[in-house]
């Protein structure tokens, strides 16, 4: 599952709580961990290499923390920009997820991303795990969920995309305690357009509803209509979920590198953490 994980550090108070995110996912198969970090050339000038060196250092003292959980620990450090190479060291460990810390560039910085966050669910072909904080000052950071397994929820439209979300999901196993399901109806021609709607996604999340039931999950389905990235976050403050689990589905010419709208605002303004799935075999 996520045997081998890239761990994106800058070594901000949320990026050093990484190491949580971690140590609960070992029950997923977590047995190695690529600790990366990048000096973004773009704001190190002329001393880019004396940053190289002395981020090193730092990126070693990291790796023993993790190195105490009993975990495989490779380090890398490089120049460039770092959303992009951080995709590339995943891509070159052949890691199965990245875990990365959302902590905005901007004024609301406990609602919008950074840009290498952004821009690194953006391009990666891999999960990427975004991780929130309740907190960004170094004494009291802390994520906002610490059991995020607890309560899982997926937004199902009934695509690939969506099948594979669920099909994630349901190789967690019985490590996920409460699950729910969440249908968003966009739009219908009239009441009876909306009911048969209803009906037929009913009958399909039931089906979806038991097979968790037989993994010993405990499940919620939901069916709202209206805007999917406002019922979403709704739904997942509404039910106390601590993941969003959520696929990205590229549109466009170079589908690999757009995000979907509705899981772009999603990721962006959640409160809690959210898992980003690229789509095999995506059109």
């Amino acid at each position: 599952m996520f045997d081998k994980v890239l761990v994106s550090t800058d070594f901000s108070a949320p990026s050093q709580q990484l190491i949580h995110c971690v140590e609960e996912f070992r029950c997923l198969g977590v047995k190695e961990v690529v600790l990366a970090h990048v000096v973004d050339f773009r704001t190190a000038g002329m001393s880019m290499e004396a940053f190289r060196i002395h981020d090193e250092v730092k990126l070693n003292e990291e790796r023993k923390r993790f190195e105490n959980l009993g975990i495989s620990v490779k380090t890398v450090v490089t120049i460039g920009n770092p959303a992009y190479e951080i995709v590339h060291f995943a891509e070159e460990e052949k890691a199965s997820l990245i875990i990365i810390a959302s902590h905005g560039e901007g004024i609301i910085k406990k609602v919008f991303l950074g840009s290498t966050v952004r821009d690194v669910v953006r391009l990666s072909t891999m999960p990427v795990l975004v991780e929130k904080f309740s907190n960004f000052e170094p004494e009291t950071c802390a994520p906002t969920c610490s059991l995020k397994l607890q309560h899982v929820l997926i937004p199902v439209d009934f695509s690939d995309c969506s099948y594979q979300a669920i099909d994630l999901v349901k190789s967690f196993g019985k490590q996920v305690n409460n699950l729910t399901l969440l249908t968003i109806i966009e739009g219908a021609k009239s009441k009876a357009d909306l009911y048969a709607q209803i009906k037929e996604v009913e009958t399909k999340l039931e089906i979806a509803r038991v097979d968790f039931q037989h993994l010993g999950i405990n499940v919620d389905i939901r069916i709202d209509q209206g805007i999917p990235s406002h019922h979403i976050l709704e739904t997942a403050e509404n039910t106390d979920s601590t993941l969003i689990v959520i696929p990205k589905r590229g549109k466009g010419t170079i589908s690999e590198l757009i995000i979907g709208s509705t899981a772009q605002s999603v990721t962006q303004r959640s409160k809690i953490p959210v898992l980003v799935l690229p789509c095999k075999n995506n059109q």
